[in-house]
């Protein structure tokens, strides 16, 4: 089981005492996020601060919005600062940062037409939405395979790539090695279909593992008729089923625990992580 955390770089000088955090609480892999638009130093210091931890890089989180090009309402960066990341890149990893012969990998939203980021807008489920989505596309596709980039949409139900089957046909389609797709089950859950979930990620888990590259595992529940996100083992979810899923059909890839912060938190997610772990028989 190749198991790591989510880390967002901090902008005040704390990165390396952040990812000493991660190491100390078990972890071998991490993605890093980005909150600012990048820079060849900022790559640097998270490149440096990782070697030194003995952390792998599994991905770089730059979680722009696709539809708003310009535009750094989402998380602190836009699609164009997403560009200027992948040309940012050295063309060779640094030794011990990257899994060898595995390309550099970008996490981001699919993007939504709506002003804030996670309220639903109508026009996200159209076609003009989705053509929208691959034309850019198609603008990043150039520099990503001269600088073995992958791109990898991280699904939310708001979202332009808001389901399963929204997400299956759309990469069918792109059909290129340098595009894929984070599983994150429960960004595809809403209240009314939380009673479906395990049928409906099972499911999509089989469906999508052509696209997987990377699996986020957190946890929900539903609180006040509304769905809260939270850490693994915190909420309603079938843990030790997920992972088995996973493991039948993703096996190979990274698992990254999410919406988890702090090193206490992130130790006690792994350690719950690796129970279920060892309950549905993986290694």
């Amino acid at each position: 089981m190749k198991l790591g955390a989510i880390l967002t770089a901090p902008t005040d000088g704390s990165l390396q005492l952040k990812l000493s955090s991660v190491r100390r609480a078990g972890y071998s892999r991490v993605q890093v996020n980005l909150s600012s638009p990048p820079t060849e130093a900022l790559l640097k210091e998270i490149f440096a601060a990782c070697i030194a931890e003995n952390l792998q890089l599994s991905a770089l989180g730059c979680y722009a919005n696709p539809l708003q090009l310009t535009s750094r309402r989402a998380n602190g960066v836009s699609a164009d600062d997403l560009l200027a990341l992948v040309e940012l890149l050295p063309d060779a990893h640094p030794a011990g940062l990257i899994e060898a012969g595995a390309p550099w990998r970008i996490v981001t939203w699919s993007g939504t037409l709506s002003g804030q980021l996670f309220t639903p807008h109508p026009g996200n489920t159209s076609p003009a939405a989705r053509n929208e989505l691959a034309v850019w596309i198609q603008t990043l596709l150039p520099a990503l395979e001269r600088k073995n980039v992958n791109v990898l949409f991280k699904p939310h139900y708001t979202h332009v790539l808001n389901s399963p089957l929204q997400l299956g046909g759309f990469l069918s389609h792109i059909d290129h090695p340098s595009i894929g797709m984070v599983m994150d089950p429960c960004n595809f859950l809403i209240p009314k279909n939380f009673h479906e979930r395990d049928a409906m990620l099972a499911q999509a888990i089989k469906n999508l593992a052509t696209y997987t590259e990377l699996v986020h595992i957190k946890d929900a529940r539903i609180d006040q008729f509304k769905l809260v996100l939270c850490g693994p083992g915190q909420g309603q979810m079938g843990i030790c089923g997920l992972l088995k899923l996973f493991n039948q059909h993703t096996p190979e890839t990274v698992w990254l625990i999410d919406a988890v912060e702090g090193e206490l938190q992130l130790k006690r997610s792994r350690e719950f992580v690796e129970l279920q772990a060892k309950l549905a028989g993986i290694e």
